[in-house]
């Protein structure tokens, strides 16, 4: 008895190979899945929703930016904060602000859309500013080309507060300010100090009272994380104070030229001829720094040693 010939599909070949090809993600899906991984990606990606100049980075960027990212995938899972954060950073441009008050409200939004954050700074003005800056990201045609999921909404946006349609929200506050009425995931203290309340006892007791009694109060659960950044100023500084509380937090201090108060200590391979930022903290910007701020300006603001 003859063998029955095998029936064949002309095109099965084929379209045995068109289904071994997978679809070329877009530009935009590339991107988006690097920003979503990496917030030091997500930060380069958005400067330009933040500041017409052109990033000048520097490895400081990188380095806060991974340490956030960190902060932000164990809040996006849920999981137990290991510790609350101290960030001091000298003056003159190094762009602590836009990455911890500005973009990194943004990125939590990205990993985790129902967010609650609240970020605080030392006046109402900057906050508005801060807040706006934010908000500008999350309005860009590229976060929404990138993130289509996360919307603001429409009945609950303007310049200091907004929710986004998961959940999220992000409020904005200032030092003395009423109580925020709600609980966050996040709390954010970027510079809620500033160097007259530094250098007044009265000033500093305000500060004080106002983180302890009123803003550190919102947290949703101990899972809450609090991030402080803020240029050191004075002895007594808010820094000095939320030290003297026996709390223990994970401190960050990169002083402007390198010197005994760098934490951690192993930052220092990246200093250059002992410089933190050899573009915007050059010898030149330093020796400038050094006439303005006076000596005892200097050594707090630059130096992160008042």
């Amino acid at each position: 008895m003859p063998t029955p010939k095998k029936t064949t599909t002309k095109n099965a070949p084929t379209e045995k190979i068109i289904q071994k090809i997978e679809r070329v993600p877009s530009y935009d899906e590339v991107m988006s899945e690097l920003c979503r991984r990496s917030f030091y990606e997500f930060y380069k990606e958005f400067w330009s929703e933040i500041s017409s100049d052109a990033l000048v980075d520097n490895w400081h960027i990188k380095y806060l930016c991974d340490e956030l990212q960190e902060v932000g995938i164990r809040l996006a899972k849920g999981m137990k904060k290991e510790k609350d954060y101290i960030i001091n950073l000298p003056t003159g441009g190094t762009t602590k602000s836009s990455i911890i008050s500005i973009a990194f409200p943004c990125f939590l939004w990205v990993i985790k859309p129902q967010l609650r954050i609240a970020c605080a700074a030392y006046n109402a003005t900057l906050s508005l500013d801060l807040a706006t800056k934010s908000r500008n990201i999350l309005q860009s045609p590229k976060f929404k080309s990138f993130y289509p999921e996360i919307r603001i909404k429409e009945d609950q946006n303007n310049k200091s507060n907004f929710a986004n349609t998961n959940g999220g929200v992000r409020i904005s506050t200032s030092q003395g300010a009423a109580g925020l009425g709600l609980h966050f995931d996040a709390l954010i203290c970027g510079d809620i100090q500033n160097v007259e309340e530094a250098y007044s006892e009265i000033g500093r007791t305000a500060v004080n009272e106002w983180y302890s009694m009123t803003f550190s109060t919102r947290k949703t659960s101990e899972k809450t994380v609090t991030i402080i950044c803020q240029q050191r100023l004075h002895p007594k500084d808010f820094t000095s104070y939320c030290l003297s509380t026996g709390k223990e937090y994970k401190q960050i201090v990169i002083p402007g030229e390198l010197n005994n108060q760098l934490q951690p200590k192993e930052l220092e391979k990246f200093y250059v001829n002992g410089l933190m930022d050899v573009n915007r903290l050059n010898p030149d910007k330093l020796k400038e720094l050094r006439f303005d701020l006076g000596t005892r300006g200097y050594a707090a603001q630059i130096l992160q040693s008042p």
